[in-house]
């Protein structure tokens, strides 16, 4: 099989998280909020979540239980209710609904997702906290990137469906009398180097996330 395109295959990424993790305790403990911020901290934008290939909430229901992804949920929530400077902070139980709020509105997102959120709401990217963490402002905080994330994902896809630039290119310059010949023969060679370049720069950018994943998810 090849190893680029694993992570793209259910049953493959479903393998190689139960060989590490085999119950659900164990992922919701060892793939903690350190571990998280260790693997996806460094990420800032939607697109490099949805890059990651990071392991989504509805794969943990599936692989695990139905109550897992709001329990791992909570535990990255709590650190949030620690680490914020608030009279107010949020109880147990209100911890437990937000998480189930998150799972059943937003099921889709990844545990990269969740980091950079978390992350955010801590650096007062979504506002300030007006010394009162509330379930209601948490839930627009994963509200607002979601329309951040469609936004990208659309970007991603219009980008998609442009003709390829230099493809678009050569076609013109065939067209052309043969006294354009050598043009063309200098834009096949800027092309190839450009498609290998590329061609290298996505491999390495899959091994990246192979590894991530495998060292994580």
């Amino acid at each position: 099989m090849d190893n680029r395109n694993e992570l793209m295959i259910p049953e493959k990424r479903k393998e190689l998280v139960l060989a590490k993790y085999n119950k659900a305790i164990e992922f919701i403990t060892k793939v903690n909020p350190t571990v998280c911020m260790d693997k996806y901290g460094d990420f800032e934008l939607a697109e490099h979540c949805i890059n990651s290939q990071a392991v989504t909430f509805s794969e943990l229901a599936s692989w695990y239980s139905k109550d897992c992804p709001s329990d791992f949920i909570s535990v990255h929530l709590a650190t949030l209710n620690i680490f914020v400077n608030v009279s107010q902070h949020l109880t147990k139980e209100q911890i437990k609904e937000i998480s189930f709020w998150i799972v059943k509105r937003w099921s889709y997102l990844n545990i990269a997702e969740l980091t950079l959120v978390i992350s955010r709401i801590k650096m007062g990217g979504y506002g300030p906290l007006y010394n009162n963490l509330s379930g209601e402002f948490i839930l627009n905080c994963f509200s607002e990137y979601v329309k951040e994330r469609r936004s990208a994902m659309y970007k991603a896809n219009a980008e998609m469906q442009k003709p390829f630039p230099n493809l678009q290119s050569l076609g013109v310059a065939l067209m052309q009398n043969v006294d354009k010949m050598p043009n063309l023969k200098k834009m096949l060679e800027e092309t190839r180097q450009q498609n290998e370049v590329a061609a290298a720069q996505e491999l390495d950018e899959k091994k990246q996330r192979i590894k991530r994943f495998k060292d994580i998810l």
